[in-house]
């Protein structure tokens, strides 16, 4: 969702006169930023699902 939302905020940078370039750029940073948050959860995710594969075992 929160990509989306970016997306259509940088559509609206353009509209409002921003260039492609400044929008592409400024939506890379957005992106860099969810897509850390995202590996930090599946790692978090990760650490905690692994304790529990090893007890099965």
């Amino acid at each position: 969702m929160q990509l989306f939302l970016i997306g259509f905020q940088a559509k609206s940078r353009i509209d409002q006169g921003n260039s492609s370039i400044e929008a592409l750029i400024w939506m890379t940073q957005q992106y860099i930023s969810v897509l850390v948050k995202i590996r930090s959860l599946q790692d978090k995710r990760e650490k905690n699902d692994s304790p529990k594969l090893k007890s099965k075992r």
